[in-house]
């Protein structure tokens, strides 16, 4: 029994003396430091004005010309209930202060039987550069297939502007290339050089 009590007494001076230890070491944190977050880069409203005609004379696609932008102050009006309850006219606030979020630019082919408008839509917060929509002229069964044809379509974000192309082509076949493709490709290559 005596050595039962040797080795207790043993172990129970281990144990206190690895807790004692353990008092005079300091306690660990680890604080994280989170980086601010850059704010990400808007094109301001006066920028998305000067757009409009910017596209008009900058773009070149063989055989079509600029046919004019939307550079007029027009309010557009809708209904609260159109727009989930935030607003009355597409306008930056949704107020009647003529600083419209919807613009167009037109072209047209020189047989005046293609037409391409350019929207540009202006929003208040960012969004990821990147295509967002492209028309696959499914007709999905439509009887009458010739005319989802005649339309094209493809919409592209870049910052806090929605591009969106729309194509209405009335039989002009001289293109091998659909002429979605080509605009697309035009504006893609404005975007990069004139709003990087």
């Amino acid at each position: 029994m005596g050595n039962f009590i040797k080795i207790l007494i043993c172990s129970a001076l281990i144990i206190l003396s690895g807790c004692n230890s353990n008092e005079h070491q300091g306690v660990k944190t680890t604080t994280k430091i989170h980086a601010e977050k850059k704010k990400p880069e808007l094109i301001s409203y006066d920028r998305y004005q000067s757009l409009l005609n910017d596209l008009g004379k900058s773009i070149k696609v063989e055989g079509f010309q600029f046919k004019g932008a939307s550079t007029d102050t027009q309010v557009t009006i809708v209904g609260k209930k159109q727009s989930f309850g935030k607003r009355e006219f597409l306008t930056i606030g949704g107020k009647m202060d003529g600083k419209e979020t919807n613009e167009r630019v037109f072209f047209e082919n020189n047989n005046t039987n293609v037409v391409t408008s350019l929207d540009l839509i202006y929003l208040e917060k960012p969004m990821d550069n990147d295509m967002l929509y492209w028309n696959q002229s499914v007709p999905y069964g439509l009887k009458n297939k010739e005319v989802l044809s005649s339309f094209d379509e493809s919409m592209l974000v870049y910052k806090n502007i929605i591009f969106k192309i729309t194509v209405l082509n009335l039989n002009d076949k001289t293109n091998d290339e659909p002429i979605a493709v080509i605009f697309t490709e035009k504006l893609v290559d404005f975007i990069n050089t004139n709003l990087k």
